[in-house]
């Protein structure tokens, strides 16, 4: 695995956990940004990304990892 490859794999994670207490945890913007030990715009920044990496997927029908998309 490249070096891009794992810094994509982190930002990915990174945005996924924001994700994850954000939408499914319902964790308000303070809380999300406190667990990581990132700024509220931050934690805004990546539910974002997240949000827009997850939404053609779920477009397409993948709702696990293990599907095949």
């Amino acid at each position: 695995m490249s070096t891009d490859e794992v810094q994509a794999t982190l930002h990915a994670l990174s945005s996924s956990q924001i994700l994850i207490l954000r939408d499914i945890n319902e964790w308000s913007a303070p809380e999300a940004a406190d667990y990581p030990g990132i700024t509220v715009e931050a934690a805004k920044s990546r539910l974002h990304r997240a949000r827009n990496l997850m939404k053609p997927r779920l477009m397409a029908g993948c709702y696990s990892a293990g599907d095949a998309c």
